[in-house]
């Protein structure tokens, strides 16, 4: 899942982000370098600036540089030419968690969808992913979206300051490769790898199931590789392994 903006998209995605405590700003007067500087929001929502304290917590960029320019309008300047830039958010906090490369604290500097939440944190783990995303709203509002309904309208719902987003963990196994669907399984006592590759819609048309091969993690960090034919298992001549949670089935695109 990648997030690629252009640069007009990002400048106009920050400039919706709404402004708030610890948010730092860099001012721009033209022509008036003692009037201009750096300055950060205050937990009153309030930015010091050279003609006053005005106002700014919960006001857009462009808000803001509006009313800092009726305050220098203000006694103060007759047209204030105004500049104002984000050096740095703190207001637009949210929390990304669970099967993630990076948990931790984001900024939300553009608006962002929850499709695009695990792509903020690297990406997911999906070796420890359950398949399943939980936005929690600061109201305590829970709401949770399967992977594959995130191109639905629950995923393009837009992350607020203050969200929590958990890609939840579980017992799951992976099946990559010439499947008609890669991605997690749920997994269950007594699960096989044919079982697994069945409950993922299948083998695709270029499969080859005799190449098969199952990942196992092991204790070290590395990884076990078990070669299983899967086209004698299907016709019963070899034993279906058994799977363990964290396993990924690979099966190889066929040669000919």
């Amino acid at each position: 899942m990648l997030l690629v903006l252009t640069a007009a998209a990002l400048a106009q995605g920050s400039s919706a982000i709404l402004m708030g405590p610890g948010d730092k700003l860099r001012l721009t007067v033209q022509g008036e370098p003692a009037m201009s500087g750096e300055f950060t929001i205050t937990d009153q929502g309030l930015g010091h600036v050279y003609c006053g304290d005005v106002e700014l917590g919960g006001k857009t960029l462009e808000e803001a540089r509006e009313l800092i320019g009726t305050c220098f309008r203000d006694g103060w300047l007759v047209e204030p030419r105004i500049g104002l830039d984000v050096i740095e958010r703190k207001a637009s906090r949210i929390e990304i968690s669970g099967a993630v490369v990076k948990p931790g604290p984001y900024y939300l500097d553009a608006p962002t969808t929850l499709r695009m939440a695990p792509s903020l944190a690297g990406g997911v783990a999906i070796e420890r992913s359950s398949g399943v995303v939980v936005l929690t709203r600061p109201s305590g509002e829970r709401i949770e979206v399967p992977f594959d309904a995130l191109d639905g309208p629950d995923g393009a719902l837009q992350l607020q300051p203050g969200d929590v987003v958990r890609v939840e963990q579980g017992k799951t196994v992976y099946l990559g490769g010439e499947v008609m669907k890669e991605g997690p399984v749920a997994f269950t006592a007594g699960l096989t790898a044919l079982e697994a590759v069945m409950t993922a819609g299948g083998p695709s048309p270029l499969a080859n199931l005799a190449g098969a091969w199952i990942a196992r993690p092991a204790a070290d960090g590395t990884k076990e590789i078990i070669e299983v034919n899967l086209r004698r298992v299907r016709r019963g001549k070899d034993d279906d392994p058994p799977l363990r949670p964290g396993d990924t089935v690979t099966i190889p695109e066929s040669p000919l």
